[in-house]
């Protein structure tokens, strides 16, 4: 029987506009069908727990090195950094994983298919989960062709620029926004891919595993060699060794920060989305076999082995010649050729082909998995959730990105696009910060530390907005990261469900004292405090309060940054008062209750780090080019406009409230078995 979880009441066919956008995702109801009818309805909507730590691991070194390594780190050394690329790439390390810690924990507390989008949905609303949902859509999608057209320029290059002179002369065209040509290669290598992944879950995930691997060995073959021709010297070259010092920055001062301070933390930018990959990971919860555990240990394994892996070659590259002579193109192959070593060139070109396969596949691989969540949710059109029966995958999710990703590469210039990576990356950073820091502080259930994976999850809403949804025909609700039918689960029962009808509207009944004492009373922390909705509002408004502020602080360190240098004296004393309002608003959160529940992994020094993560990741995101805001904007035109004018309608949130008052169902109700049990 399917549970009326709250919403419209009796007499009552008024929702307020802002209610649907703000209501929470509380549990999939494929979760909890009874009977034949359930169970087939429930194989129709579950994907095959089958990948391992090791897969997972896979999958994010996969995603996040790729065949950047071979590339970016030249890149850094010669135009900003020097040497100090390795500092860069630690400091880079570091706030990535801020960000990370932050997934790591939501993986521990849901297992559920979608990432951020998913994440975002039951802590802060479904328009604002639409909206990372429908941006991360876009960087997968500009991830995998773009990857795939380099995937297509290295055999291009190895074949000595045959492809391209072909089609520049048989099929070239001019015209903005597009390709100089066709590119077939790419096309075809993204259609293949995605053949590969419709056709298997571990399937895929071994060929990932096989081009990880070999690239994982490249990169231990190029360090291992690299090291017999390092010379320390090439760490602090003086500034008249160098052939044609300045115009600084050109060629820089040498020594260890040869483009100084400013260059190393330039540097650190750019080395910042060199991690961007490790996010891949959540998205493929639900085919895990123990998500809890495996998640946030694949989450810090991915980053130390990718830190390790760009600081390996960051100093080989930066030992073995001095940072002025290094090939910001290809880095690698000159400086061995430098030394002689030629043949290295096929052993590193053999490793960019398997780390960018790992980077299609890596891209590729969570991109359906976020289109079904959102379709399964309601939020895209019902087709895109079919599972298929036999292999267990996305299948039409799968084809429909796949194709796109393929149109994407055959026929535009990714180059352009390529700035809107961040975009969707950086916003999915900030939300999902916003919202472990905002859940620390909430009133939850304790009684259960974690779930089993063979048990279904959950997701009742959470009273982030100090409000639990009026549920009609449910007395007993259970928090994140609860088990269904759980014997541990503290009972918090809804005691005034005779109270009037005007006080009850959608995501609008409050928790009643008594309950908020008994939360208190049996779940007391270590310092006797439990959050109560008062507190958890109050960190809420100052969560939101905290994201603002630090954005008019970056906003002006930014837009006034000669002001600043020039220490006009209302530039600093603006720059201060907003770094006290930042203080003050720490300060009250910190001040409040934490909820103690126990979870497979928790992020450390809460508030700090979530904080931490908010200041960089708005810093960047604000960094971004003025046309890259102008292309986000009409990406998200179009998405808004299939939000308003399919997804609010047919969100599974509004269909249950519909069957449990009895209003008319939309034509996709029959899916999700409503029609058959109110008959």
């Amino acid at each position: 029987m399917a549970e009326c979880r709250g919403g419209f009441v009796n007499g009552d066919h008024q929702v307020r506009f802002v209610k649907r956008l703000t209501r929470l995702k509380i549990q999939d109801q494929d979760n909890d069908d009874d009977g034949d009818d359930g169970n087939e309805h429930h194989s129709k909507h579950t994907l095959k727990r089958c990948l391992s730590t090791f897969d997972l691991t896979a999958l994010g070194i996969g995603s996040t090195l790729g065949a950047g390594i071979y590339v970016i780190t030249g890149q850094v050394a010669r135009q900003s950094a020097g040497p100090s690329v390795v500092i860069a790439f630690a400091i880079a390390a570091f706030a990535s994983a801020l960000a990370a810690l932050c997934y790591a924990e939501f993986g521990s507390r849901i297992t559920k298919t979608g990432s951020a989008y998913v994440y975002s949905y039951v802590t802060v609303g479904e328009f604002v989960a639409f909206i990372i949902g429908w941006n991360l859509i876009l960087e997968y999608t500009i991830s995998v062709a773009s990857v795939a057209r380099a995937w297509s320029a290295n055999i291009d290059s190895l074949a000595n620029h045959a492809l391209s002179k072909y089609f520049t002369q048989h099929l070239s065209w001019h015209a903005t926004g597009l390709a100089p040509y066709p590119d077939f290669l790419a096309f075809a290598v993204v259609i293949l891919f995605t053949f590969i992944l419709c056709i298997g879950v571990k399937t895929s995930s071994s060929m990932n595993n096989i081009f990880t691997v070999t690239n994982l060995m490249v990169i231990t073959f190029v360090f291992s060699c690299g090291m017999f021709y390092a010379d320390i010297s090439n760490w602090n070259i003086s500034n008249s060794s160098i052939p044609h010092p300045g115009p600084y920055p050109a060629q820089g001062y040498g020594g260890f920060t040869p483009f100084g301070v400013n260059g190393l933390f330039t540097g650190a930018a750019t080395c910042f989305y060199a991690y961007v990959g490790f996010d891949s990971i959540c998205s493929t919860s639900e085919e895990v076999r123990n998500p809890q555990r495996s998640i946030p240990i694949s989450i810090v394994l991915t980053l130390v082995v990718c830190f390790l892996a760009y600081s390996a070659i960051a100093s080989v590259i930066t030992l073995m010649v001095p940072y002025y002579m290094i090939d910001p193109h290809a880095p690698l192959p000159q400086v061995f050729a430098i030394h002689g070593v030629k043949v290295a060139r096929y052993i590193i070109g053999a490793g960019a082909m398997c780390g960018l396969s790992a980077s299609i596949m890596g891209g590729a691989f969570p991109l359906p998995r976020i289109v079904f969540a959102m379709a399964r949710d309601g939020l895209l059109f019902k087709f895109l959730s079919k599972i298929h029966p036999t292999f267990k995958t996305p299948i039409n999710a799968t084809i429909t990105a796949g194709s796109f990703c393929a149109v994407m590469a055959l026929f535009f210039d990714i180059a352009a696009l390529v700035n809107m990576l961040s975009i969707g990356t950086l916003l999915a950073y900030i939300l999902v910060s916003a919202s472990i820091l905002i859940l620390h502080y909430q009133p939850t259930d304790e009684a259960i530390p974690n779930f089993s994976d063979d048990n279904q999850i959950e997701l009742i809403q959470h009273s982030t907005n100090g409000q639990v949804n009026n549920l009609q025909d449910v007395s007993e609700l259970t928090d994140y990261g609860s088990v269904k039918g759980s014997k541990k689960g503290t009972k918090i029962t809804n005691s005034d469900n005779q109270q009037s009808q005007d006080h009850r509207p959608l995501l609008d009944n409050q928790l009643d004292n008594d309950t908020l004492s008994e939360l208190e009373d049996d779940h007391s922390g270590d310092d006797g405090k439990q959050p109560t909705s008062r507190s958890g509002q109050i960190v809420i408004k100052c969560v939101v309060a905290l994201c603002i502020t630090i954005m008019a602080l970056h906003l002006i360190l930014i837009k006034l940054s000669q002001q600043l240098a020039h220490r006009t004296w209302w530039t600093i004393l603006l720059v201060c008062c907003i770094i006290l309002l930042i203080l003050v608003l720490i300060y009250i959160i910190a001040r409040q209750p934490r909820n103690r529940q126990k979870l497979g992994f928790q992020v450390p020094f809460i508030p700090f780090l979530p904080i931490l993560s908010l200041l960089v990741n708005i810093f960047l995101i604000l960094k971004l080019p003025p046309p890259t805001w102008i292309r986000f904007a009409i990406w998200m035109a179009i998405g808004l406009s299939i939000y308003f004018g399919y997804g609010m309608w047919h969100s599974k949130e509004e269909r249950q409230i519909r069957f449990c008052h009895k209003l008319p169902l939309n034509e996709d109700s029959d899916d999700d078995g409503y029609s058959s049990k109110r008959d």
